[in-house]
């Protein structure tokens, strides 16, 4: 990657006059123009610079986009803290892959009941799945994973999912978008290839479903599985064996978020009687910490969104200029076109790449001067973005913060990770989406994503904004609409930030339990709306789904006061990363161009919502573009528990199905001149009565000046006094080394102290060491025996129930 020292390594030409040399490679340079035109925030003297921006991993000349792997973004877990988050993973998935094993046990005793033979007898016809393909079933387009019917006729290769077939017997009232006396005769495709061919089904007394061909012959569907017979029932009873010790959930989410930590939270709503008003949103150096993981997952489980600041700061700094990006890429596309969405017809429109991005920067206006919004979203089209722009690609995923949930490759609580490597897995991501703003409301053709919700969850960060140039009366008319709408917004949620310096995007984020009074309300004012003819909306079939409407800020206002419902509302920063659940109804608007890059992922709290969206989105009319299971959540499950419970296995060095290998494990320390360990490893209890794992002794000055002085006189002469001296004695605790002291003790004999493992070596902690250590009087007991010294029962059993210790 090392040029001459006479040329310049960004543009391959130079004057030895005008170039930096790297002082710390020694080998690279650049010119002081590409240094002042790509690097103005790196400093040199004297032409020479600290480190070139190659050895920065920040270059931007065409080679050095290429790279991958340039920078680590895989963060090292222990194998204990590994451990905590597979069990984790295994107690959130269970109870789901225990519906999926009584449905499939459901189907196979109606085939028992159709042939009169017993459960156990039935034989379901094994097939194996195609490798680069996904299996749906042709009436809901739900994905296929395992147990299915297929029609057994010859040249037929229909195919129907268990719900479909409980519905059929059933015969609800409502069925994939039509009435019950539709559902016998509603028609799907036998080939998807031709749809003009149909098939019509029905069910008899028995249960038995027949599929009517176009042949005009009646063919019984017969029962088809892919997996082995017994592989569900295997998986459930590893994760059973595995979990049998556990009474609880084994990671513990105690959030200690606090009045004081106002830092860690912003306000993007004023419900009233409601306590959801203000968003978790760290700065991206917190959520490195456990504690920051935990009050995550205590947000998350909530069905919160997340805000997390900064992010753009733990990445090198790679520029997401579009002249960048457009250098990356432009080796990589087919045609210097690309095909745009006009904000204000909602067609599709082909521009040039150059135009587009020149429109970004300095803004559009049609022929009557109004403001043109282009988007390009899913850019690159014709490739995955890890492939066209691979340094693009390190860069996004080193800032993404909470990666043991967003990492779409290693991220080990998310689910979609999971999927083996045989399989085709569904695309989760990254997506960029680059589009133009502009700061106000037009009322017309802004540039939004409507309304909607996703059947998985998100990250989205902003990594680039421009502001559109504003000249002559059109920016006196722009500060007028602003005034308007400002009086309109509610204060100190939209107007006070819906025009930072920073902000790129507005977004409105509501609850989970406001989806259908939000739809009720759009149903009831859908007039209101326009489609992309101008037409005032006369029809809808599902206001979230169809991702045809926006709320202004008078819609908005409305519902507040017609259904009593708000959004979260808040302006996203240019670095800032927004978590949004599954399930929750999202909208956006650009208030400026800018770039977002996102990524999908599955997390186990939104395991049960994700299950949910999957029935209702089967029920949508056939054609609607929300339809087709994209997730696979079921199948995800399955693979899932499967290579958890394999990793598991590998991390504790056994076979969760056979015995327990203390042995083996004893035999290692044996092998090292050890004892053995007294708790396997990934066996260690948890702390369920100790101090707080992530208690801040700290913050009781804090307290003290709160309370008074009069009450913290109290709780220092109360048993908790103790912890407040400690306090006042600077005392540092850490529960995390104790922790770590007390699972990875040895099996020892010797009274008053213990042994445990340290990396490769042994530790020993004596009761002498912690008097030491506390100042606590760890002097022998005073002998029964000695008449001097009232040793009574009664003293001790007062002291322990003054300490509420049981004895």
């Amino acid at each position: 990657m090392t040029k001459d020292l006479d040329f310049c390594h960004q543009c391959s030409v130079g004057d030895k006059g005008k170039l930096i040399l790297c002082k710390e490679c020694k080998k690279l340079m650049y010119c002081k123009q590409c240094k002042r035109k790509w690097y103005p925030h790196l400093f040199y003297e004297k032409g020479v610079i600290e480190k070139c921006p190659f050895c920065l991993k920040i270059c931007n000349c065409r080679e050095c986009l290429k790279l991958k792997d340039l920078i680590e973004v895989s963060k090292w877990k222990p194998d204990s803290e590994r451990c905590h988050h597979l069990k984790y993973l295994i107690a959130s998935m269970l109870p789901f892959v225990n519906e999926i094993i009584e449905a499939q046990k459901h189907e196979i005793e109606e085939e028992a009941k159709i042939q009169g033979i017993q459960s156990f007898e039935v034989k379901a016809t094994l097939t194996e799945a195609p490798v680069n393909q996904r299996m749906y079933c042709d009436l809901c387009q739900t994905s296929i994973f395992d147990l299915h019917r297929s029609c057994s006729f010859e040249n037929c290769e229909y195919e129907l999912c268990l719900n479909c077939c409980q519905e059929i017997r059933k015969e609800k009232e409502y069925f994939h978008g039509s009435h019950a006396s539709e559902s016998r005769s509603t028609s799907a495709p036998k080939d998807k290839d031709n749809p003009s061919q149909s098939i019509k089904w029905h069910a008899d007394h028995n249960g038995m479903i027949f599929l009517e061909p176009d042949c005009g012959e009646h063919v019984i569907t017969e029962l088809t599985q892919i997996l082995p017979l017994t592989f569900m029932l295997d998986l459930k009873h590893k994760a059973d064996t595995i979990m049998r010790p556990y009474q609880k959930i084994p990671r513990l989410l105690n959030c200690s978020c606090l009045g004081l930590e106002t830092d860690k939270k912003r306000k993007t709503a004023s419900r009233k009687e409601t306590s959801d008003n203000y968003l978790f949103s760290p700065e991206s150096c917190d959520v490195l910490k456990e504690e920051g993981l935990l009050h995550f997952q205590e947000h998350w489980a909530k069905g919160e969104p997340v805000i997390v600041r900064n992010t753009l700061k733990n990445t090198p700094g790679l520029s997401w200029e579009p002249e960048v990006m457009l250098r990356a890429i432009r080796e990589y596309m087919q045609s210097s076109e690309v095909e745009t969405i006009d904000c204000l017809s909602n067609f599709p429109e082909k521009i040039d790449i150059d135009s587009f991005f020149d429109g970004y920067k300095k803004g559009k206006r049609d022929r009557s001067s109004w403001p043109k919004m282009l988007k390009l979203k899913d850019w690159p089209p014709n490739d995955s973005f890890e492939n066209a722009l691979p340094r693009h690609y390190t860069e996004f995923i080193s800032a993404l913060p909470f990666q043991e949930y967003s990492n779409p490759v290693t991220g080990i609580l998310n689910i979609a990770t999971k999927l083996p490597d045989k399989l085709l897995k569904p695309d989760m991501g990254p997506k960029s989406y680059i589009a133009y703003g502009f700061p106000d409301e037009l009322g017309r053709g802004d540039s939004v994503t409507k309304l909607h919700l996703d059947m998985a969850d998100a990250v989205n960060i902003l990594t680039h904004t421009v502001s559109e140039e504003k000249k002559g009366s059109n920016g006196r008319k722009r500060k007028k609409r602003k005034k308007n709408q400002e009086e309109e917004e509610e204060p100190n949620v939209e107007s006070e930030q819906n025009h930072q310096e920073m902000g790129g995007a507005l977004w409105d984020i509501f609850r989970n339990e406001d989806v259908s009074k939000l739809e009720q309300y759009i149903k009831k004012h859908c007039s209101e709306f326009r489609d992309a003819s101008g037409q005032p909306v006369m029809e809808v079939y599902n206001p979230i789904h169809d991702q045809s409407f926006y709320l202004t800020v008078e819609h908005k206002k409305k519902l507040k006061n017609e259904f009593g419902i708000k959004p979260w509302t808040f302006v996203q920063n240019l670095g800032e990363a927004v978590f949004i659940p599954a399930g929750c109804p999202h909208q956006v608007r650009n208030l400026k161009s800018c770039t977002k890059i996102a990524v999908d992922f599955v997390s186990p709290e939104n395991i049960r919502k994700c299950l949910s969206l999957t029935k209702e989105f089967r029920r949508l009319p056939v054609g609607h573009s929300s339809r087709v299971d994209k997730v696979e959540i079921k199948k995800m499950l399955i693979y899932a528990l499967s290579e958890v419970l394999n990793e598991l296995e590998t991390i504790r060095g056994e076979t969760i199905t056979g015995e327990q290998t203390q042995k083996s494990l004893t035999k290692t320390n044996m092998e090292l001149g050890f004892p053995s360990r007294l708790y396997s490893l990934g066996c260690e209890p948890e702390c369920e009565k100790s101090l707080n794992y992530h208690s801040k002794i700290a913050l009781l000055g804090e307290v003290e000046k709160a309370v008074g002085e009069v009450v913290w006189s109290r709780i220092c002469n109360s048993p908790l006094g103790v912890i407040a001296r400690f306090a006042k004695n600077d005392f540092n605790w850490s529960s995390k080394i104790v922790k770590m002291l007390l699972g990875k003790q040895l099996v020892c004999n010797k009274k008053y102290e213990i042994w445990c493992l340290f990396g490769s070596t042994t530790a020993r902690f004596s009761l002498s060491e912690f008097e030491n250590i506390t100042g606590l009087n760890c002097a022998p007991l005073p002998d029964k025996n000695d008449k001097e010294i009232d040793v009574g029962e009664g003293v001790h059993k007062n002291l322990w129930k003054e300490m509420r210790v049981r004895v």
